[in-house]
């Protein structure tokens, strides 16, 4: 698609939370409109359906691309306390446990490694997910509206995947749950209860600062 969004590699290689943040905003503000009205037109189904898919497709972005991390983590782990892959030599000596190995230190080291090659990184990354997460995905792939805002998804999810603290995602809000203006925008006319989240609320870490406010659909339940 000729009007995705691609970030400046500088960006996605010294990525911060609040680029993480930056590009979620930015996907709403370029992509979410054009997915948003392919469920609406395409496949007929309600505003609140087609915004809570989407929702959905990015939450799975981030559930595949925090599980990727975690192995990729680990195996670089193993492979930098360990120099050599050759099974007889191994099965001679002794391998220290991976809790002896493993540190706070080591892990970050090893995010600012990984974020300093998001470039080439990002490019199998994708490839992963559309060849994993086919069969979910058959409907959409095709899609041009929405094949743009998938691809922007798993990037973000990946960049904030190797970060060395976990961002704080809000994916889900209880419907009739109260209207905050410090931390929601409100897509239709402001109520003081919220009908449902549309897109995510995002805070730097568990009670940290606000990155991003979460757009929601107010109701008046009551």
């Amino acid at each position: 698609a000729g009007n995705l969004h691609v970030p400046h590699p500088m960006e996605i290689n010294t990525a911060r939370p609040e680029d993480v943040a930056e590009l979620l905003s930015e996907i709403y503000k370029t992509e979410w409109q054009p997915a948003f009205e392919y469920f609406i037109y395409k496949k007929k189904v309600r505003e609140r359906e087609a915004a809570e898919e989407l929702l959905k497709l990015l939450q799975e972005c981030y559930d595949f691309c925090e599980k990727l991390s975690e192995e990729h983590l680990r195996d670089l782990t193993e492979t930098l306390f360990v120099p050599t892959s050759n099974q007889h030599l191994l099965k001679k000596i002794h391998v220290p446990n991976k809790a002896d190995i493993t540190s706070q230190h080591i892990t970050s080291d090893l995010n600012r490694l990984r974020t300093s090659a998001n470039t080439h990184i990002f490019p199998v990354v994708e490839q992963l997910f559309f060849l994993t997460e086919k069969h979910h995905l058959k409907a959409y792939i095709k899609a041009d509206n929405l094949h743009p805002f998938i691809r922007l998804c798993v990037k973000c999810a990946w960049i904030s995947s190797v970060q060395d603290r976990p961002l704080s995602i809000t994916f889900k809000l209880k419907p009739g749950s109260n209207f905050y203006p410090d931390v929601m925008i409100s897509r239709n006319a402001p109520a003081p209860e919220v009908d449902y989240l549309v897109w995510p609320i995002v805070f730097k870490y568990d009670n940290g600062p606000l990155l991003l406010k979460g757009i929601v659909h107010c109701s008046q339940l009551k």
